[in-house]
């Protein structure tokens, strides 16, 4: 492996090869926003903050082998704008049409050709806008995603820290299987509930 080369590991490989029509190895992350972000500042925030990472940078190539793992190459056709979706929700611009909008992405899968990840600024949500970061699990989990979003959003103009957890939940082992799995379809639906106050859990 040189430096613009990394060996993907065993278990990152597992997850690429169970990519299929029906179990699309995808995270899909939903911020909400109260307000309009400028689209330009969202673009340079991505560009300083999230490309630091080289996962965000690096394609997957398969091992020339039959036995081999995959290893994760640098782009060399990288274009950050190819990973940058602008979108706008039909009035009335209420949850039900970003959740319509969400379950047509979750849907989707990835372009392999490029790295495995892209994001959408979806406005006129609710007077706001939401973003929504759709990553390949052999990139990293739902924790990583959450911490991606996090560092995305972190105000301090200092990320180092920041970028260290990031780096250490990209390794983490992924979430044990549960039973609470039906079967599969290509058509996915995605959905969420109002607030729920803890305080009625207690």
């Amino acid at each position: 492996m040189t430096a613009k080369t990394k060996q993907m590991s065993p278990v990152d490989s597992a997850w690429l090869h169970m990519e299929e029509p029906t179990h699309l190895m995808m995270i899909t992350g939903v911020s909400l926003l109260d307000k309009p972000l400028d689209f330009e500042r969202f673009r340079k925030t991505l560009e300083v903050r999230l490309l630091t990472l080289d996962r965000f940078t690096m394609r997957v190539v398969e091992s020339a082998l039959p036995v081999g793992t995959p290893h994760w190459e640098v782009d060399p056709n990288f274009d950050l704008d190819a990973h940058i979706h602008r979108v706008a929700l039909p009035a009335p611009g209420d949850m039900t049409e970003l959740q319509r909008l969400i379950s047509d992405l979750a849907s989707t899968p990835l372009d392999f050709s490029k790295p495995l990840w892209n994001i959408h600024l979806v406005e006129n949500v609710a007077g706001g806008a939401a973003m929504v970061l759709r990553l390949h699990h052999c990139i990293g989990d739902g924790t990583a995603m959450n911490a991606v979003l996090f560092r995305l959003m972190d105000m301090a103009r200092d990320a180092a820290e920041a970028a260290s957890i990031v780096g250490r939940v990209l390794l983490m082992t992924p979430d044990p299987p549960t039973p609470f799995k039906g079967p599969l379809g290509v058509q996915k639906r995605v959905a969420w509930s109002n607030n729920v106050p803890l305080a009625s859990f207690s």
